[in-house]
């Protein structure tokens, strides 16, 4: 008996989206060690007085060094105008997270994703207490071990239960969460 082209066609489309959501991490893997040494050449040029590199004009006429608060904490960028809203952000980095084996994100790894990938520099004081109303207005699930979709359970406990999650009518990946109206709520961020 030959396989269905559909059916085909999915595994494919599956193994292609595991392979993409690998390839984000990978690039953020990079781009926060690109961050450290550019952070690691900022503290030698002040410590041995070195002339400053061209990257650093440009940077310095784009207002890029990070301002700091009272608190002496960074404080984040502008938010970019072509990127989702917050609550989207979190939930897509979640649903790449759970298509991982990961089910359960606390803030700051959500705040290092979503600087990797949408928002460059974005600090824990503008996605950390999002997180947080979505998790006391239901969106979220919250533990002390951090943040997890909703609908999403240990992998232990869903075994056997992965026809359920990686396609349904032709979708690839974790089940959307019921749409209760609210914006950014089953969409599926595409890297």
């Amino acid at each position: 008996m030959s396989e269905s082209p559909l059916r085909v066609i999915r595994e494919r489309r599956a193994v292609i989206a595991r392979e993409v959501a690998d390839l984000d991490l990978r690039a953020g893997v990079l781009r926060a060690e690109d961050a450290r040494l550019e952070i690691a050449e900022e503290v030698l040029v002040d410590l041995t007085g070195a002339s400053p590199t061209l990257r650093d004009h440009k940077d310095a006429a784009k207002g890029r060094r990070r301002k700091k608060t009272r608190a002496g904490r960074a404080k984040s960028p502008p938010r970019p105008a072509h990127i989702p809203d917050t609550p989207t952000m979190i939930i897509g980095v979640l649903r790449m997270a759970s298509s991982l084996g990961r089910q359960v994100l606390r803030a700051e790894e959500i705040r290092k994703q979503i600087s990797e990938k949408y928002w460059p520099g974005v600090q824990i004081d503008a996605i950390g207490p999002t997180a947080w109303r979505m998790a006391q207005d239901g969106r979220l699930l919250r533990s002390a071990d951090g943040y997890s979709l909703k609908n999403e359970t240990p992998a232990a406990e869903t075994a056997g239960a992965s026809e359920s999650s990686t396609a349904v009518n032709g979708a690839v990946g974790p089940p959307s969460p019921p749409d209760r109206g609210r914006s950014g709520e089953g969409v599926v961020l595409s890297g």
